[in-house]
């Protein structure tokens, strides 16, 4: 169908994106889906059920073979609110995918916080050099992801243009 408006005033101030429904066009709030299962509401049994859905399909979506997770990766996403809901516990499996070296996902692979009170880093009591050390888990997330740049993005939790853009300050330095 033709319209006389511009596409930026049909797709809700977007080019190229779908226009959207009525309820977001006119400003109402859009309902928004609950967390999703916690030992609370009962419904953990569904959790291993859409986890083993959603690592099959990612896993051959990456090319990745995944017999599953650990008992205590399991024990951990069951522990987790999930407040994105499925989207999140998808980017949450897609990340231990790529960070997995095996062939079974574990706890450490997901990067989910455990707990409060346990720091991914300590501080040396001389300090460190920060640029050093962003060089260095840059090169990890390269080696890791054998080159690819969108694999070493999701391990490091980056976009591929900031990893980009890393690289190439790593290269400038390198260069002086």
């Amino acid at each position: 169908m033709l319209s006389r408006r511009p596409a930026r005033q049909r797709n809700g101030g977007h080019h190229d994106a779908a226009p959207r429904c009525k309820a977001q066009a006119s400003g109402s709030k859009v309902p928004s889906s609950p967390p999703l299962p916690v030992e609370t509401r009962g419904r953990n049994a569904d959790l291993p059920a859409l986890v083993a859905e959603i690592l099959s399909r990612q896993a051959q979506e990456l090319g990745v073979d995944c017999s599953g997770l650990a008992p205590a990766a399991m024990a951990v996403l069951r522990r987790h609110r999930f407040p994105g809901n499925v989207r999140e516990l998808e980017n949450v499996l897609r990340t231990a995918l790529v960070a997995c070296e095996g062939a079974r996902i574990d706890a450490s692979h997901l990067p989910i916080q455990q707990s409060a009170s346990k720091s991914a880093f300590t501080l040396p009591q001389g300090g460190i050099d920060l640029d050093a050390l962003e060089r260095d888990i840059i090169k990890q997330a390269m080696q890791r992801a054998q080159g690819n740049r969108t694999r070493a993005a999701t391990l490091l939790g980056l976009t591929r243009d900031q990893v980009r853009y890393r690289l190439s300050k790593i290269a400038e330095s390198a260069e002086e």
